[in-house]
């Protein structure tokens, strides 16, 4: 049997067959790996009445994914984020996360809320599959899970600084809160956090309204129970759309009670769709919409360009946590765990500032209040 002389093939054609021959090999050998996309995945509420927050988010994380690949990848691979939607439900966000690890993500972004990232944490915590979330702030999640990380901290920091600001700014001795059970995670946990501090400095909570925004609540009846201790303020724990209803009730029954939200509800929407109702209402933050930071000027205007709206806090927090992720993989060697590498690494570069982790997987960051006025969030104080 005569065997063809490959080794001295010197035509064109010969050449690239010899080429195209070797890549073949290799991908058999190799599964294709190294030319395949790293795929990220990303998960949040994209319907229903944390829209706002979810497609936000979703944008950002897009947008830092773009940045990423006219870059040339990470280390030359593609980045593909992977979008799932977990509807704002329990049994959904365990499935689709269960998805996303199967697909092989290298991590997830995600979730908004803190009872999302509570069912699921402990499923990607069992795969070793790192979690990212960008606005998850419960209490309940924090140093449980060697995987769950998070770009801003817990509701400890942001009930505390609202609470302060509220009895010793706007001089409130009496508060009535109301609070939905639909992320109680969170809602629970912000509101113990808020009444320690508010009642330790001599104010007191006097009523306290529970609501399922799943189940089409009487924002009006919510309004009622809320004003009839007549306190000096209300503290709506909610997301925007449900804050606004509430916030539109409250008003037409009484015109100059101070109103506030935690940073749950302080999306861009409930400016824009509050409108007189929600004219000076306050909120604790963790960005600054009017920074001049040059990293945060430029992501901005690029995404109102993109998307024909504002970032919010979702949209940076998701574009900071996934660029977290993207800096780790660049900086990970074949043999380390990614969860190494940023618990190693520390501190990051966010679009205001720097973003640092401490023990518990925490980011410890700055916290602002805010207020609407005509229609625009801006920081009250620093």
């Amino acid at each position: 049997m005569i065997m063809p002389r490959i080794n001295n093939a010197r035509t064109p054609s010969a050449r690239l067959f010899l080429r195209f021959a070797f890549i073949a090999v290799a991908c058999l050998l190799a599964g294709c790996s190294k030319f395949e996309p790293i795929k990220i995945g990303f998960v949040d509420g994209l319907d229903g009445c944390a829209t706002d927050l979810g497609q936000a988010s979703r944008d950002g994380a897009l947008l830092a994914v773009e940045h990423r690949n006219a870059k040339g990848g990470v280390n030359g691979r593609k980045i593909e984020l992977v979008v799932k939607n977990d509807e704002q439900k329990s049994e959904v966000a365990i499935k689709v996360v269960r998805e996303l690890i199967a697909d092989g993500v290298v991590a997830i972004v995600g979730h908004g809320t803190s009872t999302m990232s509570a069912a699921t944490a402990p499923i990607a915590n069992e795969a070793k599959t790192l979690m990212m979330s960008h606005t998850s702030t419960s209490k309940e999640l924090s140093n449980r899970y060697d995987y769950f990380f998070r770009v801003v901290n817990t509701t400890e920091r942001y009930a505390v600084k609202n609470a302060n600001f509220r009895r010793f700014n706007l001089k409130e001795k009496t508060i009535a809160a109301a609070y939905d059970m639909s992320n109680r995670a969170y809602s629970e946990s912000w509101l113990e956090d808020f009444r320690t501090t508010f009642e330790k400095n001599g104010g007191k909570i006097t009523t306290v309204v529970t609501f399922a925004s799943g189940s089409r609540p009487s924002h009006a009846q919510i309004a009622r129970q809320l004003l009839a201790s007549k306190p000096d303020g209300i503290l709506l724990i909610a997301n925007s759309m449900h804050a606004t209803l509430l916030a539109k009730e409250i008003r037409k029954i009484n015109a100059t009670v101070n109103l506030g939200t935690s940073e749950w509800a302080a999306t861009e929407q409930l400016a824009e769709i509050g409108g007189d109702a929600v004219e000076g209402i306050y909120s604790s933050q963790f960005i600054e919409r009017d920074s001049k930071k040059p990293a945060y000027v430029a992501f901005r205007s690029e995404y109102l360009q993109k998307f024909g709206k504002e970032p919010g806090y979702g949209g940076v927090a998701a574009y900071e946590a996934t660029n977290i992720i993207l800096d780790a993989l660049v900086k990970k060697k074949d043999n380390e765990n990614l969860r190494e590498v940023i618990l190693s690494t520390g501190t990051f570069s966010g679009l205001q500032g720097k973003i640092v982790f401490n023990s518990s997987r925490d980011a410890d960051r700055p916290s602002y209040i805010t207020t609407v006025i005509k229609g625009i969030f801006q920081t009250y104080e620093n």
